[in-house]
């Protein structure tokens, strides 16, 4: 992944039910640090989650395929946010998520290629592959 090629970062975490800025702040942060990040809040079904179900999982499972790394924002538990980090990781893409260290989930240790304490921590640690 390195050797000046531009990483494709999809930006995990959970939306439904959240606000704005819990939604797009760190995404906001991390597409400064990733300008090719792909991020799934570009199609916002909040509050009509029920009629999009089958663009919801199959246009990010699209885009998770075309990603080179998932970065998963673990602070509050969210089910797409695991569904995503789990398929993510079955297909080799490699999962790198961030958590206060008293909320890290077993499940998102054992998929994950590294568990940072906040979004600033994963950003370093992702851009140790630029």
């Amino acid at each position: 992944m390195s050797g000046g090629i531009k990483m494709k970062v999809y930006l995990c975490g959970p939306i439904r039910g959240k606000t704005d800025e819990e939604c797009n702040g760190w995404r906001d942060i991390a597409k400064v640090a990733f300008p090719n990040a792909i991020d799934p809040m570009r199609r916002d079904y909040r509050g009509n989650e029920r009629h999009n179900i089958h663009n919801i999982v199959t246009k990010d499972k699209e885009d998770i395929r075309k990603s080179d790394i998932l970065l998963a924002n673990c602070e509050s538990p969210s089910w797409g946010t695991a569904m995503e980090i789990m398929y993510a990781q079955s297909i080799g893409v490699w999962v790198v998520s961030f958590c206060p260290k008293q909320d890290r989930s077993a499940w998102v240790i054992y998929h994950s290629v590294s568990v940072s304490d906040d979004l600033e921590s994963a950003i370093e640690f992702i851009e140790g592959f630029k």
